[in-house]
């Protein structure tokens, strides 16, 4: 009996390979956010680290000039958080179309592995029942043999 050869596993490779290559794209694009998020945690905590270093220089009498630099740095730090805050958005809607590309990729490698899965027990069950027919067909020989040769 001839072994099983499914015709588009070709196919099947590339398809498979196209998904490892949008799952690392995702991968990619997630550890990006991920690093966008943390700049934007970073920022606030420098904020509060200023703020609270001003609140313990007010006690002890801060000056018109101080009041300023801090003025001009919280400036400064909430530009660069509005600009982190928008870069993450530009990010997040680049991750989602990245899982809806991965989840494409991955349906459409599925539908190949299932037409596979299918078409191997389809040529199981034809070739059980090829065995089959083969093995009724020498049982009737044997049969037929014993009987004439008994006459």
């Amino acid at each position: 009996m001839k072994k099983f050869k499914y015709r588009f596993e070709p196919l099947l490779k590339v398809k498979s390979e196209r998904e490892k290559q949008k799952q690392k794209e995702f991968a990619l694009m997630k550890q990006k956010v991920n690093c966008q998020t943390q700049k934007i945690q970073q920022v606030d905590k420098d904020f509060n680290i200023s703020l609270n270093k001003q609140r313990q220089e007010q006690v002890n009498k801060i000056s018109v000039a101080e009041m300023l630099v801090y003025g001009r740095y919280y400036v400064k730090l909430k530009k660069e958080n509005i600009t982190n805050i928008e870069m993450l958005r530009a990010l997040k809607v680049g991750l989602e179309k990245k899982r809806k590309s991965l989840v494409e990729s991955t349906t459409e490698k599925k539908k190949y592995e299932k037409l596979k899965e299918n078409l191997l027990i389809r040529y199981k069950s034809d070739s059980a029942k090829a065995e089959t027919k083969d093995n009724d067909e020498i049982a009737s020989n044997n049969y037929s043999f014993k009987n004439s040769s008994l006459k």
